[in-house]
């Protein structure tokens, strides 16, 4: 038996409450998702603009920058989707040998050391964007961008992936079920 048969999605059952915030989880998840495909779909339109351009010696000057904030915000904007939907790339050689409850110990220490760490560099985004924010830094380009909005982004995928961790830690507490696909409830 694989771990996925032994974890079996929850279904539409546990209390009220858990179900309401992994139904906003899964929203914003989604949304974020939807962001980072329409940013991958405007650097391909951005880039294929800059490579005609240059046929005629000319240039956005922009492209190399404003791709690499998009790079950016499309990894940390689909980061919860794929958590939600159990495409994480998981090491599970070890885990798939041990028994049901040690599985889901381990399980749920893997995932509030995931939560804890996400906390952690959440915490030093926000004050990054705080800062960023006061002293009005612009980048250093042709067309200076205000640096909060790419560390903006960044801060907000690690808001929507430190709230999948958590409904997948409330998940494991109340309903006692792990699940290395979809999340919904």
């Amino acid at each position: 038996m694989s771990a996925v048969e032994t974890f079996k999605p929850a279904g539409p059952k546990g209390p009220a409450w858990l179900r309401f915030i992994a139904a906003v989880s899964q929203r914003a998840n989604l949304t974020a998702a939807y962001v980072a495909v329409t940013l991958v779909v405007l650097m391909t339109g951005l880039i294929l603009l800059e490579i005609g351009l240059r046929a005629f010696s000319l240039s956005t000057h922009v492209t190399d920058s404003w791709v690499a904030y998009a790079v950016a915000a499309v990894t940390f904007l689909s980061m919860p989707w794929v958590l939600e939907q159990g495409s994480m790339l998981r090491v599970s050689v070890l885990v798939t040998r041990l028994p049901v409850l040690a599985r889901k110990v381990a399980e749920f220490f893997g995932v509030v050391l995931s939560l804890a760490a996400v906390l952690f560099v959440l915490s030093y985004q926000w004050e990054t964007v705080g800062k960023l924010i006061r002293r009005g830094t612009l980048s250093g380009d042709y067309v200076p961008v205000p640096l909060w909005l790419p560390a903006l982004v960044f801060l907000i995928g690690l808001i929507l992936l430190a709230l999948q961790l958590l409904v997948r830690l409330l998940r494991l507490v109340v309903l006692s079920e792990s699940s290395e696909t979809s999340l919904s409830l």
